[in-house]
């Protein structure tokens, strides 16, 4: 059973060449981004609306197979002053339940700017009307991974 791994530990050479996909987890939808093989790249993938968690996890378990995924990065959500928000809860046992249900390496990540720069991104009028979870997924997962080259 994987635990939730210390960030420092992400820079293991065991990930090169696999993918790795984030969540901007949310209580009523969420945001997914996959990495490219060569852990450069990240791409918004999916926004998805929660059901029940049977149906959240088949669903997550559906990506994770398909796109050969190697480790889960979670946006942890964190005020300015570095305390963490009142979801951080949830979606620290939401980690908890992926642990238990996925073999892949479970990494947090903080999540502070990438609704907002989502939000910018939304603000051009080729993505206006379009949910944003899926690009704040993208933020915290290109973070990761420049994290992860340096």
């Amino acid at each position: 059973m994987p635990i939730i791994k210390k960030i420092s530990l992400a820079k293991e050479r065991k990930y090169n060449n696999q993918k790795i996909i984030a969540i901007d987890y949310g209580t009523r939808k969420f945001g997914l981004a996959l990495s490219d093989q060569s852990l450069t790249i990240a791409t918004p993938y999916a926004n998805y609306q929660r059901r029940e968690l049977k149906t959240d996890l088949e669903f997550i378990s559906s990506e994770v197979l398909n796109n050969n995924i190697n480790a889960i990065v979670i946006g942890l959500p964190k005020e300015l002053n570095n305390e963490q928000q009142a979801i951080a809860q949830q979606v620290k046992s939401f980690a908890n339940i992926l642990s238990q249900n996925f073999t892949q390496d479970i990494f947090f990540w903080d999540e502070r700017f990438s609704s907002r720069a989502a939000e910018r991104l939304m603000q051009h009028k080729e993505f206006k009307g379009q949910n944003n979870d899926k690009y704040s997924a993208c933020f915290i997962l290109q973070a990761f991974l420049d994290f992860r080259k340096n």
